[in-house]
């Protein structure tokens, strides 16, 4: 795209686009390019291929030029496009907010699955752009989710998701979990992805997250449990008398969270990811002596 003056056509972009960011070597870049172009252009991806002799305008290449740089400096594609899709639900995403993963739409669905009445109260440890909060909100319209985070930014953005979306069932607060604790309530079901990721786990990961995705919704700066342990103080405080939770956890965590809830009166049952992997720690109160159970 050095050439000022050429006339690019849509097929041309994309076999470019292919190549130079292969050469970047970002993941799946033909899909990559696709994208961008969907979205400079206002088509979806079959748009791509009824418009291949579709050539661009100045301003259209400038958008993608400004979108091209960007991508191959490895900034993830959502930032750019300001957008994703959770649970069937668009959300506004950008710098400063956790980019929603595809294992945390099964720790939502797990946890819909087992709402037995739609007038929970439901608290969202660390929402983040909202993706868990409003997933929950629109299926159980009855419920009332509370919604905490530490960061007030993506509490902002997560505020918006929520008027994008209708949902009026929702109640944003600004808290330190690690700190302090909501006062004067007793939820039925507490939900949670809390930055997982060991420090030296963190240091390897791609620049896409490293080096654009924040920090603190990533990782705890130690071993990963530091969630964990502060979650089995204080749920027996903020818990109904048969409230339950679920929380994403990490790869090869398993045999630690049992540990670190073995002193509490919860007992813990994992359910697997699509990888075959405990994905999800499933806690609620014991009966006599509950076993430890993986789905």
């Amino acid at each position: 795209m050095e050439n000022p003056d050429k006339i690019w056509t849509v097929l041309e972009l994309v076999k470019w686009g292919s190549d130079y960011f292969g050469q970047k070597g970002i993941e799946s870049p033909r899909l990559n390019i696709e994208l961008l172009l969907c979205d400079v252009l206002s088509i979806d991806r079959i748009g791509i291929y009824t418009h291949f002799d579709q050539p661009l305008q100045k301003h259209e290449l400038d958008i993608l030029r400004n979108y091209v740089i960007r991508r191959g400096k490895r900034e993830p594609l959502q930032y750019i496009l300001k957008n994703v899709n959770f649970c069937g639900i668009p959300l506004l995403v950008q710098k400063g907010v956790l980019i929603p993963r595809p294992e945390t739409e099964i720790l939502v669905n797990e946890a819909l699955k087992r709402f037995e009445k739609q007038d929970y109260l439901v608290a969202d440890l660390g929402t983040g752009s909202g993706c868990i909060a409003l997933s929950i909100a629109k299926q159980c319209p009855d419920a009332k989710v509370y919604a905490y985070d530490l960061s007030e930014d993506a509490l902002a953005v997560a505020r918006l998701n929520a008027q994008n979306n209708s949902l009026t069932n929702i109640d944003f607060q600004q808290i330190d979990i690690l700190k302090t604790i909501p006062e004067n309530i007793k939820f039925n079901f507490i939900i949670s992805n809390p930055p997982y990721v060991e420090l030296e786990e963190y240091n390897a990961l791609q620049p896409e997250v490293k080096n654009y995705e924040p920090d603190f919704a990533l990782t705890d700066n130690s071993d990963g449990l530091t969630f964990y342990r502060r979650y089995a103080q204080i749920f027996p405080e903020i818990l109904s008398e048969n409230g339950t939770f679920m929380l994403e956890i990490g790869y090869g965590q398993s045999d630690k969270i049992i540990d670190i809830f073995s002193t509490t009166q919860y007992s813990i049952e994992f359910i697997k990811d699509l990888s075959g992997i405990n994905r999800i720690a499933h806690g609620k109160k014991r009966c006599h002596s509950s076993p430890t159970l993986s789905f």
